[in-house]
């Protein structure tokens, strides 16, 4: 038998982990184009030395 207080504590958890899921989601997103941003920066900075040098 689920008593009311395990009801609410499941209600809380899955409220909790929602929560997380899309906190992460974010965060995930933030960091990739961080990412990629930074791979742009140095493959650009790559072209320029290999025109200078060539």
């Amino acid at each position: 038998m689920i008593y009311v207080h395990e009801v609410v504590t499941l209600n809380a958890l899955q409220a909790g982990a929602s929560q997380f899921e899309a906190s992460a989601g974010k965060l995930k997103n933030k960091y990739w184009w961080k990412n990629m941003k930074m791979n742009i920066i140095i493959g650009c900075v790559v072209m320029v030395l290999v025109i200078a040098i060539g």
